[in-house]
């Protein structure tokens, strides 16, 4: 894998995309800002008119008093996390991608335990998508984002922005489909949004509890045998960390009822820890039972 490749590193080496991310972001904001706005103007004007004022007088109070001032966008937070300063940048191999999304996980995450994960900035980079997060003690501030190269004349980059308070168990996201005009968009948004939140919860989970192997390979330099999974050639000014298992030659074949997955397991003392249990391919069992004749006193009773 030539780190060109990789969209992610193609993001952190150019400004093209970023500059594209924070005008998309920005433009959100802007409409937003302008709906809030006009939301709150309509309600006092309705409120002038019950209380008996005209609404050309309503009207004049709320360009006087300008109750919500439209100002620019405040994106201090997007930008901090789009900064390239100390930042820490990783290679995901196929193996731990594959193996990460077997975990078995579903929202509400069981998000306090993630509040030992070292603060700090990280780029988790695999194929055309990328996952970055900051971690400032019990706050994560995240963005996963996808090149666009399949659909011509969309937009170059489709991204999910979420922040997670880990002591407080909440994920707060920018309700972004309301920027989006057709039903489908919306729809393939939210999609995106959900996935992209279970995937990043799913990569930090296996990196923090499965046996890793990462590897430093340093700027124009290369580390692997060509075609192997944690094969690299780091054609970058910075270093980049290749996170991957050389453990597990699980083979599963065709036929099981379950697949291969990871249960998220509570253990330790008052079950503050957490571990990944693998759960191997079976075939579920099931059973019959034979038909019987209902009589009045074995039958229950009517609904």
């Amino acid at each position: 894998m030539k780190s060109e490749h990789l969209f992610g590193i193609q993001f952190s080496s150019t400004d093209t995309f970023k500059d594209f991310l924070v005008l998309d972001f920005s433009t959100w904001l802007t409409i937003r800002a302008f709906e809030e706005k006009r939301r709150t103007e309509e309600k006092l004007i309705k409120l002038g008119e019950l209380l008996g004022v005209s609404r050309e007088r309503a009207e004049h109070l709320v360009n006087k008093y300008d109750p919500i001032a439209l100002e620019v966008p405040d994106v201090t937070e997007v930008s901090e996390l789009l900064s390239e300063k100390d930042i820490h940048q990783f290679y995901i191999t196929k193996n731990v991608l594959d193996h990460c999304q077997k975990i078995k996980v579903k929202e509400p995450f069981d998000l306090e335990w993630l509040a030992p994960i070292p603060d700090g900035k990280k780029q988790l980079n695999f194929g055309d998508k990328f996952v970055r997060y900051n971690k400032i003690g019990s706050k994560i501030n995240a963005l996963v984002a996808s090149g666009n190269k399949s659909d011509k004349g969309s937009k170059p980059i489709r991204y999910s922005f979420f922040n997670m308070d880990l002591s407080s168990k909440e994920i707060s996201t920018p309700e972004m489909e309301d920027y989006y005009d057709l039903k489908q968009e919306k729809e393939s948004f939210l999609d995106f949004d959900a996935a992209s939140r279970k995937l990043f919860f799913q990569l930090i989970t296996f990196i923090k509890l499965a046996e890793v192997e990462e590897i430093m390979v340093k700027p124009k330099s290369k580390h692997g045998v060509k075609k192997a999974p944690a094969n690299l050639l780091n054609q970058e000014t910075f270093p980049i960390r290749v996170i991957d298992i050389n453990w597990n030659k699980t083979i599963i074949t065709e036929g099981f009822g379950v697949k291969f997955h990871y249960r998220l397991q509570r253990c330790g003392p008052n079950f503050s820890k957490r571990e990944l249990i693998p759960i191997h391919p079976y075939q579920k069992k099931g059973y019959n039972l034979k038909a019987r004749k209902l009589d009045d006193r074995n039958r229950g009773p009517r609904i």
